[in-house]
Protein backbone atom coordinates (compact mmCIF):
# COMPACT_ATOMS: atom_id res chain seq x y z
CA UNK A 1 0.00 0.00 0.00
CA UNK A 2 1.20 3.64 -0.71
CA UNK A 3 2.46 5.86 1.62
CA UNK A 4 0.78 8.40 0.18
CA UNK A 5 -2.13 8.60 -1.95
CA UNK A 6 -4.45 11.54 -2.88
CA UNK A 7 -7.96 11.55 -5.24
CA UNK A 8 -9.57 14.39 -6.37
CA UNK A 9 -12.93 14.55 -8.41
CA UNK A 10 -13.48 18.55 -9.43
CA UNK A 11 -16.89 20.22 -11.08
CA UNK A 12 -17.76 22.94 -12.05
CA UNK A 13 -20.03 25.11 -13.55
CA UNK A 14 -19.94 28.94 -15.73
CA UNK A 15 -23.57 30.00 -16.15
CA UNK A 16 -25.26 32.25 -19.17
CA UNK A 17 -24.93 34.86 -16.00
CA UNK A 18 -21.36 34.88 -15.62
CA UNK A 19 -21.50 32.91 -12.41
CA UNK A 20 -18.82 30.52 -11.17
CA UNK A 21 -19.42 27.81 -8.92
CA UNK A 22 -16.16 25.49 -8.41
CA UNK A 23 -16.53 22.78 -5.77
CA UNK A 24 -14.20 19.33 -5.34
CA UNK A 25 -14.31 16.38 -2.84
CA UNK A 26 -10.92 15.20 -1.40
CA UNK A 27 -9.60 11.86 0.15
CA UNK A 28 -5.66 11.88 1.30
CA UNK A 29 -3.93 9.03 3.11
CA UNK A 30 -1.07 9.62 4.39
CA UNK A 31 0.38 6.62 6.72
CA UNK A 32 -2.89 4.80 6.96
CA UNK A 33 -4.61 8.18 8.28
CA UNK A 34 -7.02 9.18 5.48
CA UNK A 35 -8.75 13.15 5.60
CA UNK A 36 -11.68 13.98 3.64
CA UNK A 37 -13.26 16.98 2.66
CA UNK A 38 -15.72 18.60 0.33
CA UNK A 39 -15.19 22.55 -0.61
CA UNK A 40 -17.27 25.21 -2.29
CA UNK A 41 -17.01 28.28 -3.97
CA UNK A 42 -18.71 30.52 -5.91
CA UNK A 43 -18.11 33.75 -8.04
CA UNK A 44 -19.51 35.68 -10.65
CA UNK A 45 -17.82 38.20 -13.01
CA UNK A 46 -18.60 41.98 -12.21
CA UNK A 47 -19.34 41.34 -8.43
CA UNK A 48 -17.15 41.52 -5.92
CA UNK A 49 -19.26 38.99 -3.55
CA UNK A 50 -17.82 35.50 -3.32
CA UNK A 51 -19.22 32.54 -1.09
CA UNK A 52 -17.43 29.73 0.10
CA UNK A 53 -17.75 26.75 2.03
CA UNK A 54 -15.61 23.33 3.11
CA UNK A 55 -17.12 20.49 4.73
CA UNK A 56 -14.72 17.55 6.63
CA UNK A 57 -16.24 13.96 6.00
CA UNK A 58 -16.14 11.60 8.86
CA UNK A 59 -13.87 8.56 7.17
CA UNK A 60 -15.85 6.01 9.21
CA UNK A 61 -19.11 6.59 7.61
CA UNK A 62 -17.59 7.54 3.96
CA UNK A 63 -17.28 4.96 0.93
CA UNK A 64 -15.25 5.39 -2.01
CA UNK A 65 -16.73 3.13 -4.72
CA UNK A 66 -15.83 2.65 -8.15
CA UNK A 67 -19.18 4.55 -9.32
CA UNK A 68 -20.23 6.58 -5.89
CA UNK A 69 -19.34 7.78 -3.24
CA UNK A 70 -21.51 7.96 -0.05
CA UNK A 71 -21.71 10.05 2.75
CA UNK A 72 -23.83 10.71 6.02
CA UNK A 73 -25.12 13.85 4.24
CA UNK A 74 -25.30 12.34 0.48
CA UNK A 75 -23.54 11.48 -2.40
CA UNK A 76 -22.26 11.25 -5.79
CA UNK A 77 -22.85 8.86 -7.85
CA UNK A 78 -21.27 7.99 -11.95
CA UNK A 79 -22.84 6.32 -14.54
CA UNK A 80 -22.17 6.55 -18.33
CA UNK A 81 -24.97 8.83 -19.06
CA UNK A 82 -24.41 11.53 -15.63
CA UNK A 83 -23.15 12.23 -12.64
CA UNK A 84 -25.37 13.09 -9.69
CA UNK A 85 -24.87 14.92 -6.58
CA UNK A 86 -26.74 15.05 -3.65
CA UNK A 87 -25.22 16.88 -0.13
CA UNK A 88 -27.43 18.33 2.41
CA UNK A 89 -25.47 19.75 5.42
CA UNK A 90 -25.93 23.03 7.52
CA UNK A 91 -23.39 24.80 5.75
CA UNK A 92 -23.93 23.29 1.99
CA UNK A 93 -26.29 22.08 0.06
CA UNK A 94 -25.68 20.73 -3.54
CA UNK A 95 -28.30 18.80 -5.52
CA UNK A 96 -26.54 18.81 -9.10
CA UNK A 97 -26.76 16.24 -12.07
CA UNK A 98 -24.01 16.66 -14.54
CA UNK A 99 -25.68 15.13 -18.03
CA UNK A 100 -22.92 13.88 -20.65
CA UNK A 101 -23.48 14.50 -24.40
CA UNK A 102 -19.74 13.68 -25.08
CA UNK A 103 -18.79 10.35 -24.63
CA UNK A 104 -15.69 10.08 -26.45
CA UNK A 105 -13.06 9.32 -23.90
CA UNK A 106 -10.62 7.14 -23.16
CA UNK A 107 -7.35 6.65 -21.43
CA UNK A 108 -6.15 8.43 -24.02
CA UNK A 109 -7.13 11.66 -22.97
CA UNK A 110 -5.15 11.07 -19.67
CA UNK A 111 -2.07 13.38 -18.67
CA UNK A 112 0.45 11.27 -16.46
CA UNK A 113 3.25 13.00 -14.69
CA UNK A 114 5.49 10.58 -13.60
CA UNK A 115 7.69 10.90 -10.29
CA UNK A 116 10.27 8.59 -8.07
CA UNK A 117 10.02 5.24 -7.03
CA UNK A 118 7.50 4.42 -9.80
CA UNK A 119 4.84 6.87 -8.60
CA UNK A 120 2.69 8.66 -10.86
CA UNK A 121 -0.02 11.71 -10.63
CA UNK A 122 -2.93 11.13 -12.89
CA UNK A 123 -5.12 14.05 -14.86
CA UNK A 124 -8.22 12.58 -16.13
CA UNK A 125 -10.66 15.36 -17.63
CA UNK A 126 -13.95 12.83 -17.25
CA UNK A 127 -16.31 15.21 -19.10
CA UNK A 128 -15.09 18.39 -20.37
CA UNK A 129 -18.41 19.71 -21.53
CA UNK A 130 -21.19 18.64 -19.79
CA UNK A 131 -25.17 20.12 -19.18
CA UNK A 132 -26.20 21.07 -15.54
CA UNK A 133 -29.24 20.93 -13.38
CA UNK A 134 -30.03 21.55 -10.24
CA UNK A 135 -29.23 23.74 -7.47
CA UNK A 136 -26.77 25.44 -4.87
CA UNK A 137 -27.21 26.71 -1.31
CA UNK A 138 -24.41 28.21 0.51
CA UNK A 139 -23.83 30.62 2.67
CA UNK A 140 -27.65 31.49 2.91
CA UNK A 141 -27.58 32.19 -0.79
CA UNK A 142 -29.06 29.63 -3.22
CA UNK A 143 -28.16 29.41 -7.26
CA UNK A 144 -30.42 27.41 -9.21
CA UNK A 145 -29.17 26.08 -12.96
CA UNK A 146 -30.77 24.13 -15.64
CA UNK A 147 -28.56 23.43 -18.98
CA UNK A 148 -26.22 25.36 -17.87
CA UNK A 149 -22.05 24.23 -19.02
CA UNK A 150 -20.28 22.34 -17.14
CA UNK A 151 -17.32 20.16 -16.41
CA UNK A 152 -15.83 17.35 -14.41
CA UNK A 153 -12.10 15.97 -13.81
CA UNK A 154 -10.15 13.90 -11.67
CA UNK A 155 -6.70 13.65 -9.81
CA UNK A 156 -5.22 10.64 -9.17
CA UNK A 157 -1.89 10.35 -7.20
CA UNK A 158 0.17 8.44 -5.34
CA UNK A 159 3.41 10.99 -5.04
CA UNK A 160 4.80 11.58 -1.77
CA UNK A 161 4.25 15.69 -2.64
CA UNK A 162 7.82 16.48 -1.20
CA UNK A 163 8.93 14.03 -4.08
CA UNK A 164 6.54 15.66 -7.07
CA UNK A 165 8.43 17.18 -9.43
CA UNK A 166 5.83 19.72 -10.81
CA UNK A 167 6.59 23.09 -9.51
CA UNK A 168 3.76 25.10 -11.32
CA UNK A 169 0.49 24.21 -13.16
CA UNK A 170 -2.01 25.79 -15.64
CA UNK A 171 -5.17 24.78 -16.64
CA UNK A 172 -8.54 26.02 -18.39
CA UNK A 173 -11.35 25.06 -19.89
CA UNK A 174 -13.83 26.73 -22.82
CA UNK A 175 -16.89 26.14 -24.12
CA UNK A 176 -18.85 27.22 -26.82
CA UNK A 177 -21.84 25.63 -28.67
CA UNK A 178 -20.77 22.55 -29.28
CA UNK A 179 -17.14 22.86 -29.44
CA UNK A 180 -15.54 21.96 -25.79
CA UNK A 181 -12.02 22.71 -25.11
CA UNK A 182 -9.36 21.69 -21.63
CA UNK A 183 -5.98 21.98 -20.95
CA UNK A 184 -3.33 20.88 -18.23
CA UNK A 185 0.20 22.08 -18.49
CA UNK A 186 2.38 21.18 -15.56
CA UNK A 187 6.01 22.43 -15.46
CA UNK A 188 9.29 21.36 -13.67
CA UNK A 189 12.35 22.25 -13.15
CA UNK A 190 13.92 19.92 -15.82
CA UNK A 191 10.60 18.77 -17.88
CA UNK A 192 7.05 20.20 -18.64
CA UNK A 193 4.03 17.82 -19.13
CA UNK A 194 0.89 18.83 -20.86
CA UNK A 195 -2.11 18.00 -23.01
CA UNK A 196 -4.95 19.96 -24.74
CA UNK A 197 -8.46 18.15 -25.45
CA UNK A 198 -11.26 19.36 -28.16
CA UNK A 199 -13.76 18.51 -28.93
CA UNK A 200 -15.57 19.73 -32.57
CA UNK A 201 -17.41 18.64 -35.04
CA UNK A 202 -18.58 15.36 -33.34
CA UNK A 203 -14.93 14.22 -33.20
CA UNK A 204 -12.30 14.17 -29.89
CA UNK A 205 -9.10 15.22 -31.06
CA UNK A 206 -5.76 15.15 -28.06
CA UNK A 207 -2.69 17.43 -28.38
CA UNK A 208 0.20 16.74 -26.93
CA UNK A 209 2.78 18.83 -25.27
CA UNK A 210 1.46 21.97 -25.93
CA UNK A 211 3.71 25.40 -26.26
CA UNK A 212 3.32 28.25 -24.28
CA UNK A 213 4.11 31.57 -25.41
CA UNK A 214 3.19 34.02 -22.43
CA UNK A 215 3.31 37.62 -22.27
CA UNK A 216 3.00 40.31 -19.66
CA UNK A 217 2.42 44.23 -19.72
CA UNK A 218 4.07 46.49 -17.99
CA UNK A 219 1.34 48.16 -16.81
CA UNK A 220 -1.10 45.77 -16.70
CA UNK A 221 -4.55 46.30 -14.63
CA UNK A 222 -4.93 44.46 -11.19
CA UNK A 223 -6.72 41.37 -11.59
CA UNK A 224 -7.45 41.18 -7.77
CA UNK A 225 -9.24 44.26 -6.08
CA UNK A 226 -6.97 46.61 -4.06
CA UNK A 227 -8.76 45.16 -0.82
CA UNK A 228 -8.39 41.36 -1.61
CA UNK A 229 -6.73 39.53 1.57
CA UNK A 230 -4.94 37.62 -1.00
CA UNK A 231 -3.08 40.88 -1.99
CA UNK A 232 0.22 40.79 -0.53
CA UNK A 233 1.21 36.71 -1.33
CA UNK A 234 -0.52 36.56 -4.78
CA UNK A 235 1.16 39.57 -6.67
CA UNK A 236 3.87 38.39 -6.12
CA UNK A 237 3.61 35.19 -8.70
CA UNK A 238 4.47 35.08 -11.60
CA UNK A 239 1.32 35.20 -13.73
CA UNK A 240 1.00 36.57 -17.04
CA UNK A 241 -2.24 38.68 -17.95
CA UNK A 242 -2.44 36.85 -21.10
CA UNK A 243 -0.50 33.32 -23.25
CA UNK A 244 -0.74 31.47 -26.19
CA UNK A 245 -0.99 27.52 -26.24
CA UNK A 246 0.04 25.95 -29.42
CA UNK A 247 -0.36 22.39 -30.59
CA UNK A 248 -1.07 19.97 -33.69
CA UNK A 249 -1.51 16.55 -34.35
CA UNK A 250 -1.17 15.11 -37.89
CA UNK A 251 -4.64 16.08 -38.76
CA UNK A 252 -4.70 19.60 -37.86
CA UNK A 253 -3.10 22.43 -35.32
CA UNK A 254 -4.65 24.57 -32.90
CA UNK A 255 -3.83 27.90 -31.54
CA UNK A 256 -5.53 29.02 -28.24
CA UNK A 257 -5.03 33.18 -26.86
CA UNK A 258 -5.59 33.80 -23.05
CA UNK A 259 -6.25 37.55 -22.00
CA UNK A 260 -7.14 37.18 -18.33
CA UNK A 261 -10.37 39.30 -16.93
CA UNK A 262 -10.13 39.23 -13.28
CA UNK A 263 -9.33 36.60 -10.35
CA UNK A 264 -12.71 33.88 -10.09
CA UNK A 265 -11.76 31.54 -7.35
CA UNK A 266 -8.03 32.14 -4.73
CA UNK A 267 -7.01 28.68 -2.96
CA UNK A 268 -4.24 27.80 -0.57
CA UNK A 269 -4.54 23.99 0.29
CA UNK A 270 -3.89 24.47 3.77
CA UNK A 271 -5.75 27.69 4.50
CA UNK A 272 -8.94 25.99 2.52
CA UNK A 273 -9.17 23.73 4.91
CA UNK A 274 -9.49 25.99 7.81
CA UNK A 275 -7.58 23.52 10.29
CA UNK A 276 -7.73 25.28 14.22
CA UNK A 277 -4.47 23.43 15.21
CA UNK A 278 -1.40 25.72 14.17
CA UNK A 279 1.18 23.10 14.67
CA UNK A 280 -1.16 20.94 12.46
CA UNK A 281 -1.35 23.40 9.89
CA UNK A 282 2.56 23.72 9.46
CA UNK A 283 3.11 20.05 9.13
CA UNK A 284 0.39 20.00 6.58
CA UNK A 285 2.28 23.15 5.05
CA UNK A 286 5.34 21.49 4.75
CA UNK A 287 4.48 17.99 3.46
CA UNK A 288 1.89 18.97 1.05
CA UNK A 289 4.37 21.79 -0.17
CA UNK A 290 1.12 23.73 -0.51
CA UNK A 291 -0.26 24.51 -3.77
CA UNK A 292 -2.05 28.16 -3.91
CA UNK A 293 -4.04 28.61 -7.10
CA UNK A 294 -5.82 31.42 -9.27
CA UNK A 295 -9.18 30.56 -11.01
CA UNK A 296 -9.43 33.51 -13.31
CA UNK A 297 -12.26 34.48 -15.36
CA UNK A 298 -10.69 35.27 -19.17
CA UNK A 299 -11.28 35.88 -22.65
CA UNK A 300 -10.29 32.90 -24.90
CA UNK A 301 -9.94 32.39 -29.03
CA UNK A 302 -9.24 29.54 -30.56
CA UNK A 303 -8.37 28.79 -34.43
CA UNK A 304 -8.39 25.63 -35.46
CA UNK A 305 -7.03 24.71 -38.37
CA UNK A 306 -6.68 21.43 -40.44
CA UNK A 307 -6.89 20.11 -43.99
CA UNK A 308 -10.92 20.09 -44.25
CA UNK A 309 -12.02 22.62 -41.25
CA UNK A 310 -11.11 25.97 -40.39
CA UNK A 311 -12.86 27.57 -37.33
CA UNK A 312 -12.29 30.02 -35.33
CA UNK A 313 -14.14 30.84 -32.03
CA UNK A 314 -13.43 34.75 -30.81
CA UNK A 315 -13.51 36.28 -26.93
CA UNK A 316 -15.13 33.32 -25.54
CA UNK A 317 -15.76 33.60 -21.63
CA UNK A 318 -13.73 30.59 -20.19
CA UNK A 319 -11.65 29.61 -17.17
CA UNK A 320 -8.50 29.13 -16.34
CA UNK A 321 -6.20 28.50 -13.58
CA UNK A 322 -2.15 29.16 -12.32
CA UNK A 323 -1.14 26.86 -8.93
CA UNK A 324 2.14 27.74 -7.40
CA UNK A 325 3.97 24.83 -5.02
CA UNK A 326 5.84 25.80 -2.34
CA UNK A 327 10.08 24.96 -3.18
Amino acid sequence: MPFFTLQKWYFDILDGENRYVLFYIARAILAGRTQAFLNLSTARLGDEHSDSACVFLDSRETFWGSDAVTMKCGEIRWTPEATTVRFDSRDLIVHLRYSRPLQDFSEKSTLVIPAPFRSRTVWTPEAIRCLVDGEVSVSNRRYAFRKQNGYIDRLDSNVFPLLSPVRTLLWGRMHSGSMALTFTVAGGERNTWGKMILHLGGRTHRFEDPRMEEGLSKNSRPLMPSSSKHEQSWFSLPRPDGYKLSAHDSEMEIVLSVERLRHAVVSDFVEDQRMANPFLKTVYRSISRNPKGIKFFSKASLTVAGRTVRREFKDVLCIDEFVRFDP
